[in-house]
């Protein structure tokens, strides 16, 4: 059968707000790097469960193909729900995903070199 894709490309701003309002393009190879970083903490079943699959990345470009989620429903969607069917769910599968991420790669559950490397990569001090 036909399988579908979805396409990201970072442009260097946010599409909502214009060419004015400024943003790194390298945003996008931090994103592919984090989910191949949570791949190896959670193992393939956690993996396959909570991370969507990025089948190439061009760094050039600044562009993924990665597997298309259309089936599944967007926490935004479900928070609007009048009588908020599949929250619990929602927030039990994205408690257990933080949960396990922040313990697999606590800096008291990896190396330290290994922890120094998370943090080089993913501190954001400008957040």
């Amino acid at each position: 059968g036909k399988k579908s894709v979805f396409v990201k490309q970072a442009p260097d701003f946010i599409k909502v707000f214009g060419p004015e309002a400024k943003l790194h393009r390298e945003r996008m190879a931090l994103e592919v790097s984090v989910y191949r970083d949570f791949a190896v903490a959670l193992g393939e079943s956690e993996t396959a469960k909570f991370i969507p699959t990025i089948y190439h990345f061009d760094e050039e470009s600044m562009a993924f193909i990665m597997e298309f989620l259309g089936d599944l429903t967007l926490l935004d969607q479900v928070l609007v729900q009048p009588d908020f069917q599949g929250l619990g769910e929602a927030y039990t599968g994205m408690g257990h995903f933080m949960g396990k991420v922040h313990a697999l790669t606590h800096s008291t559950a990896v190396s330290a070199e290994r922890a120094a490397t998370l943090h080089e990569t993913y501190s954001n001090p400008g957040m």
